[in-house]
């Protein structure tokens, strides 16, 4: 896909000077943080970069550019393009491969200075996103984005984009509670990551599979993760676990959990068969919570499972916003 010459934006904006250009780790980094934060002032921090984050990513970045010389895969973690104007990065876009696929990748932190909006440089930066993302061997390009969020639709469906998917954020704050886990819950089984796979296939929408496949390898890996407990913290900084339940032989659902240190929130997110919708969540959603040391919580769930999202309401989760997940073919799609 080539952008070409950028076009008006519907009020008639021209984009502004500067410049576009690739996004360097150790020289940006600083510069793309405190640009989040100014561009995201009104959301949520826990997803943003931390001090300590910058610090620990400009120490890591000679040995990252030392990687990508044998490593082709290491060359697309931290790709992307930056928007500069007088010496300041004033728009930022990163790219990176989803769930390791070369063909598939994902557009995030799409993020222009509040001062230089509607002039142009997020399309630019999209553009220039998609162009590298098709250079690198990419087949489809995917993105979330406030539902919210019209002027961003605007954008995005004007470069070709199409809504695939909805996810509900929900959070959870600290609480002091005890529970136990239902007894017909268990742990997943490291063998059983073949019946994992089987069950986020069945759970996932046709379109969304369409465009991002459930791919064997990555479930392989969350379920080799989920396996090694508290040792996959000292390696990641994050323990993973995944319990399931099974109905009639099958999984019947899945609740996949990380446990964050610091002031980071732990994570779980519900993946229900659609024939034990409603059966299911409130049990999975119970063991999870049992399981998580004492702190906030946030959640992930498909805006169509609306059982899933009951059970976290009465579990006392809260909705934070809702994602909308957008893609684009590339080249054209296999019937």
């Amino acid at each position: 896909m080539t952008a070409g010459p950028i076009a008006a934006t519907p009020d008639g904006a021209l984009p502004i000077g500067g410049t576009l250009r690739p996004f360097r780790l150790a020289r940006d980094l600083g510069g793309v943080a405190k640009l989040i934060d100014r561009a995201f002032a009104g959301e949520s921090a826990e997803d943003r970069l931390t001090r300590r984050d910058v610090i620990a990513l400009r120490l890591a970045a000679p040995f990252i550019g030392a990687a990508s010389v044998v490593l082709p895969a290491a060359r697309d973690l931290f790709a992307g393009f930056v928007w500069e104007r007088d010496g300041a990065i004033v728009g930022n876009v990163s790219i990176g491969r989803l769930s390791g696929d070369v063909t598939r990748w994902m557009i995030g932190n799409v993020a222009v200075d509040p001062a230089y909006r509607r002039a142009g440089i997020a399309r630019q930066l999209t553009a220039a996103a998609l162009d590298e993302i098709e250079r690198r061997g990419g087949l489809i390009a995917v993105l979330d984005v406030r539902a919210d969020n019209e002027p961003a639709y605007a954008l995005y469906r004007s470069l070709g984009f199409v809504t695939i998917d909805r996810v509900v954020d929900l959070r959870r704050p600290a609480r002091r509670e005890r529970r136990t886990v239902p007894p017909r819950v268990r742990p997943l089984r490291a063998r059983e990551w073949r019946s994992l796979a089987a069950l986020l296939d069945a759970a996932t929408p046709a379109l969304v599979r369409r465009y991002t496949p459930v791919q064997e390898q990555q479930v392989m890996a969350m379920a080799v993760s989920a396996g090694l407990g508290i040792a996959g913290r000292l390696v990641t900084g994050v323990q993973s676990a995944i319990l399931v339940i099974e109905r009639d032989g099958r999984l019947a659902g899945a609740v996949e959990i990380e446990i964050r240190g610091g002031k980071a929130p732990h994570r779980l997110k519900l993946t229900v068969h659609p024939a034990a919708r409603g059966a299911v969540e409130a049990d999975l959603v119970a063991a999870a919570l049992a399981l998580l040391p004492r702190g906030a919580v946030r959640a992930e769930v498909r805006a169509e499972e609306r059982p899933a999202a009951e059970a976290l309401a009465q579990a006392g989760f809260v909705v934070v916003r809702t994602l909308d997940r957008l893609a684009i073919a590339l080249r054209p799609l296999e019937p």
